[in-house]
């Protein structure tokens, strides 16, 4: 019923002493069973988007050096993908701090390309040669399963 996400590090010791991300298997027990003030809108879209990651890959972390990011994909022995999750966009101050750790990890994973998951927004930003492709997560999930 419930899947422990830990933060990514090459050392295997400071993986195990880090503090894990709680996912569970079925979103409606976010709304259902937990004492919420509010909908948590931003936690369930984080929630689906780790499940269907579940389905096609076994390792899946997080990332947390200076800023933090969602989920970073370890394929073999290198991290190859990097995943924000963000209800919305429309506060700088949000879309500044979800830049900044997708940023933060395609840096330290040299990767070329990461997403920004959000209920509507769509956009390609282009910053320090990377590529961060904003993205509906209707739009991903449409995606992600025609390429299984």
């Amino acid at each position: 019923m419930l899947h422990q996400v830990g933060k990514f590090d090459y050392s295997i010791k400071k993986q195990k002493v880090s503090s894990s991300k709680i996912y569970v298997s079925d979103t409606s027990f976010l709304k259902t069973v937990s004492f919420n003030f509010s909908e948590n809108t931003g936690k369930r879209l984080e929630n689906l988007v780790f499940l269907q990651l579940k389905r096609r890959y076994d390792e899946i972390y997080y990332h947390l050096d200076k800023n933090e990011c969602d989920f970073v994909i370890k394929e073999n022995l290198n991290i190859t993908q990097a995943i924000q999750v963000s209800q919305k966009l429309d506060n700088p101050v949000t879309k500044q701090r979800e830049i900044a750790g997708l940023l933060d990890a395609m840096k330290k994973y040299n990767l070329m390309e990461g997403y920004i998951l959000t209920l509507e927004d769509d956009e390609i930003l282009e910053i320090d040669k990377k590529r961060i492709i904003i993205k509906s997560i209707w739009k991903w999930l449409l995606d992600f399963d025609n390429a299984i």
